[in-house]
């Protein structure tokens, strides 16, 4: 009987590998396998979809912040709004001067609209006043940017952080029909001229928060604009370095009056037909005129049919070299003094009194023949 109970103890090393096969070729285990592979792939996909939704959610949050970077290069540090008149529509229509080239960067928004590559002209669809802004990103050389645009009526400049304007020679010239300029925070700092700013630019109402103190060239500045004395007061410029003014006042119909209080001629070398075509000209204050310097008097006051009297005392004239047409034409000059002139280094008088067909009193005492 012992012996049947102790057999019964013994374990078979083949029932226990068929055992564990039993159990590996179960059903449920298979299940179980699946479920967890599914679970596993199931976290993994949620997970992408999480990192994908707080990408998205950031850039919801800051949707320009991958041009950030360019923002800080293309920042807007001021602007320049035009507004053009336009009478013919549908055809190529200037908005720069034909001589200006692209050394500034900035956008062109006409009427609202941003202009997405850089143009002369535009077609516009429409007649009428149209608004046009130069969104300026850096400092900028303002040379010809207008010449020559005759439907520009109106133009003002805005900075709020001292825009450089690096040159800004002939910028509005021949802009026939510009009646109102207005600048306002840039800086001027390093404009040594601005020949040729406004010539044949009709103005009648300019404010100019504009620092000259370093400009040695204003020639031609005012030349055929409509401009008056009391328009020119207003501008408060710094004169301290200039040496060129010729052609300054030419043709300014406008002007009828003149002090030279407004000019510190102490440095100038050229005025030479600063007030040639003034024909509406009547009355000069010479009281503050300096001319030590002045080589150049050539044309200083021809073709001024109006005025009648001037009194050229306190004129130095000992470095002039030129004194060709001075008061050529002037109609209606009847009386003039010039015994204080030293002529000795001129070398040129040609025509200096040619149509003054009113003038009957000549005191020519001191001057001397021409080399």
């Amino acid at each position: 009987m012992e012996e049947e109970n102790s057999n019964d103890q013994v374990f078979n090393v083949n029932d226990l590998g068929s055992m564990n096969s039993d159990k590996i070729k179960n059903p449920n285990n298979k299940i179980i396998f699946k479920q967890y592979f599914i679970i596993s792939i199931s976290i993994f996909i949620i997970s992408i979809i999480i990192i994908l939704l707080i990408i998205l959610l950031q850039y919801r949050l800051n949707p320009n912040e991958n041009d950030n970077k360019d923002e800080t290069i293309k920042n807007k540090i001021g602007e320049i709004n035009c507004i053009l008149a336009i009478n013919k529509i549908n055809v190529n229509t200037q908005i720069l001067g034909r001589e200006f080239k692209k050394e500034s960067d900035f956008a062109i928004i006409i009427d609202g609209k941003k202009i997405d590559q850089y143009t002369k002209e535009f077609k516009f669809d429409k007649s009428g006043e149209h608004n046009i802004i130069f969104e300026l990103y850096e400092d900028i050389n303002m040379d010809y940017m207008f010449k020559n645009i005759t439907n520009l009526i109106s133009v003002e400049m805005i900075s709020n952080i001292n825009t450089i304007i690096l040159s800004m020679k002939s910028t509005f010239e021949s802009c026939i029909s510009l009646e109102t300029f207005y600048i306002n925070g840039f800086n001027t700092n390093q404009l040594v001229t601005i020949e040729k700013i406004f010539y044949n630019a009709p103005l009648t109402n300019i404010t100019f928060d504009f620092d000259t103190k370093n400009i040695e060239d204003m020639s031609f500045m005012f030349a055929g604009t409509n401009l008056n004395y009391n328009d020119l007061i207003k501008l408060n410029l710094n004169t301290n370095n200039l040496k060129n003014i010729s052609y300054m006042f030419y043709e300014c119909s406008s002007l009828t009056n003149f002090n030279f209080s407004l000019i510190n001629t102490s440095k100038v070398e050229d005025i030479s037909h600063m007030f040639d075509g003034c024909v509406s000209l009547k009355e000069i204050d010479f009281f503050n005129l300096n001319t030590l310097n002045v080589k150049n008097m050539s044309g200083l006051f021809k073709d001024c049919i109006t005025l009648n009297n001037l009194n050229l005392n306190n004129f130095e004239t000992s470095n002039v070299i030129d004194m060709s047409y001075m008061f050529s034409s002037c109609n209606s000059l009847k009386s003039l003094y010039l015994d204080n002139f030293n002529t000795n280094n001129v070398v040129n008088m040609s025509r200096m009194f040619s149509y003054c067909n009113s003038l009957n009193d000549l005191n020519l005492n001191n001057l001397l023949h021409p080399k």
